[in-house]
Order: C-alpha cells, then sequence, then structure tokens
C-alpha cells in the first residue's frame, strides 16, 4: 500500500524509520496503551461529544473500567467547562481528510503515489481546532508554546485546509494539562508513624484513597488553579512555511516510499523507556508469537478508517 502522509506516521519515521516499518508496513501495534494515551483518548471523546452538542461525561462513561482513570477525565472535562464554558457546536467535527501531495516547486503536478491524510479535531469560524492532553507546563512563555513554532501537524493541517478550500486563519491549540495528583495509597504498615493518641501522621494513610476521595480532591485542585490547567493559543503559519512543509513532506514521501528503513539506535532507549519494538529489532523477537504484546491491524491508520472526505 503507499504511504500516506499524516502527523502519525510522519512522527514515527523521524522517530525511527525501522518502527515506521513496523507499525505503518508490517501493520503490528502495541497491546497495551500507555495509561497517558487512554487518558487522551477518552479526553478526546469527551470534547468531540461537547462540540457536537451532546453530554462529554456521559461519552467517557463508557470508555474505560478503571475508576480512578473515569474520575480524572470527568474532572478535568468539568474544569473545562468552567474555564471556557460550554462550547459552541463546531462543524467539521472527527473529520477525515485525504489529499493528493503537490509537487513543492510545481503544485499542478501530485505525487504519483502518496497523499496527505489527516483527521481535523473540528473546524470553527477558519480555524482547525486541536485538542491536546499534555503532563508539560503550559503557563505563558513554557517551552510547550515555544516548540509549536516548529510543529509538523500544525502545518499539516493548514496545508490540508487550503488544499480543501478553507481560508484557514490558524490551529487554535486547546490544551488540557494532566493533573500531577494521584490516587493515594495506604502506607505500609512497617512505614507507618503514630502519634501519642494512636492516630497517623497526617502525611501517612491506613487505607488507599476511594474514587470519590479521589474525585474530590483532584476537582479541587483543578478549580483552585484553572490557568495552569487550560491554555488555548492560535498559532499560524506564513506562506513560507507552508512552502517548507511542503518541501519535506514531498521528501518524506520520496524516503518512506522508498522501502529502506533503517534503525535508529538513539530511539532504541529514550526517557529511561526501551521502545516497544526493542526485542522485536534487537532479539528476533517474532510479533506475531506473542500476542500478549502486539496486534495486528487491518488498516496502518485506523483511526482514518471512516468515510473520507
Amino acid at each position: 500500500m503507499p504511504p500516506l502522509l499524516t502527523t502519525s506516521a510522519v512522527r514515527a519515521y523521524q522517530v525511527c524509520p525501522r518502527l515506521y516499518r513496523h507499525k505503518y508496513i508490517d501493520l503490528w501495534r502495541q497491546v497495551e496503551d500507555t495509561e497517558a494515551m487512554r487518558l487522551g483518548t477518552i479526553i478526546h471523546a469527551g470534547l468531540e461529544a461537547l462540540l457536537s452538542g451532546t453530554d462529554g461525561h456521559a461519552a467517557v462513561g463508557g470508555l474505560t473500567s478503571d475508576p480512578f482513570l473515569r474520575v480524572r477525565a470527568r474532572a478535568m472535562l468539568r474544569g473545562y467547562v468552567a474555564r471556557w464554558g460550554t462550547p459552541d457546536k463546531a462543524d467539521s467535527v472527527e473529520r477525515v481528510f485525504r489529499f493528493p501531495l503537490p509537487h513543492p516547486d510545481d503544485p499542478s503536478q501530485d505525487h504519483p503515489s502518496v497523499s496527505i491524510g489527516g483527521k481535523w479535531d473540528a473546524i470553527k469560524d477558519g480555524c482547525v481546532i486541536e485538542h491536546k492532553t499534555t503532563s508539560w507546563d503550559i503557563t505563558e512563555g513554557s517551552l510547550y508554546w515555544q516548540r509549536l513554532e516548529a510543529d509538523w501537524q500544525i502545518s499539516h493541517y493548514t496545508l490540508a485546509g487550503m488544499l480543501d478550500g478553507i481560508e484557514v486563519k490558524g490551529v487554535l491549540y486547546d490544551v488540557l494539562k494532566v493533573p500531577e495528583q494521584r490516587p493515594l495509597k495506604a502506607t505500609p504498615e512497617d512505614k507507618r508513624k503514630f502519634k501519642k493518641d494512636g492516630t497517623l501522621y497526617a502525611n501517612q494513610r491506613a487505607e488507599d484513597e476511594t474514587p470519590e476521595e479521589y474525585r474530590v480532591r483532584i476537582t479541587t485542585a483543578i478549580m483552585d488553579n484553572l490557568d495552569a490547567h487550560f491554555a488555548r493559543r492560535l498559532v499560524t503559519r506564513q506562506p513560507r512555511h507552508i512552502r517548507d512543509h511542503l518541501r519535506d513532506a514531498w521528501d518524506y514521501a520520496e524516503l518512506m516510499n522508498a522501502g529502506h528503513y533503517p534503525r535508529n539506535a538513539n530511539a532504541c532507549v529514550t526517557r529511561g523507556m526501551r521502545c516497544a519494538f526493542y526485542d522485536v529489532c534487537h532479539s528476533g523477537l517474532d510479533p506475531a508469537v506473542r500476542q500478549d504484546l502486539f496486534k495486528r491491524v487491518e488498516d496502518p491508520h485506523p483511526e482514518l478508517m471512516e468515510t473520507v472526505s
């Protein structure tokens, strides 16, 4: 299948061409997502419901069996509405797109085998809306916002909008910071210290925190500091940025279409974590015999399997 340039596919190739092959050519995916990925999916569904004019809290109810994850997601959505109000219904919610990739030097000529694709969260008043969850600091002047000056996805969405005949004013980056508070666990018995009256010191617990206790604590933390948990920025691109992006996209299309997928050893272990395909690359592990770790998908872009515009 010819490559489709989506933000996820290009990012995988940028990290490691061999990772790209595992995921987008051989069609392997991890069975277990990280908690951060699961939370992002749940929040995304809740915001999609809000933008579609339905109940965001109800939308997240059946997406996880983890009561603490559900509580965290609902607390974040509640804080989001407190910060911004209930959003008006938007256009093109979760709209999938696919367009021919124009040549950077001759836009009348398209790439013979590669297209660009993706999915807009929503479009409203000429702005592409992009929702993100993050653990980064999102206050004014933080590195989170500085990195968006060179963000591939923003340029990609702006280009796609232009190809669709939309006068794109920019991408409204709508960010929700994941609260740092985690469910509290009971203090191990051998670590407990008691006051003279037989009660534990204030920083110790006899029992695990319940989902309801966690809900109250995390909701209070969010509501007491909304600006630290919710932020928006309109990020724009000038014509020269789109020209540069189009050149990059064409070059990546050529690289990905060439069928060469060398390993990037610098990506095997990052931030103290091994790549999910570490043993596949270095120990000869066959993903097909480890169904507890890997699953095969039918399409390299399962997030785009809806009707394409």
